[in-house]
């Protein structure tokens, strides 16, 4: 692979940061339908996810999460990401056929 190829891949592929902030969206998010607010295992999946989200919010202004054909993107930089394993992130979203 070339050097401009592989820069091109760096910047369109997100890194592991960008990988747990998807996968503790998910996890936050199915922990947070099934328990109390009050939950402590919900206040540690919080403190997980914002511990993830802040440093990219603080580095990038913003912060967005967008699913796309099946893929996965944060700021638009494509996670790769399986929402079939331990996130459940497939039980959660459901893509309709364009």
């Amino acid at each position: 692979m070339s050097s401009q190829s592989a820069e091109l891949l760096s910047r369109t592929l997100a890194g592991p940061r960008e990988q747990k902030l998807v996968t503790s969206f998910f996890v936050l998010y199915k922990t947070a339908r099934i328990l109390e607010a009050k939950n402590e295992t919900v206040r540690q999946q919080l403190e997980s996810f914002w511990s993830t989200f802040e440093p990219l919010a603080r580095e990038h202004d913003s912060v967005s999460i967008k699913v796309v054909a099946g893929r996965y993107f944060v700021n638009e930089r494509m996670v790769r990401f399986d929402d079939r394993g331990l996130s459940g992130a497939a039980e959660v979203l459901a893509f309709e056929p364009l």
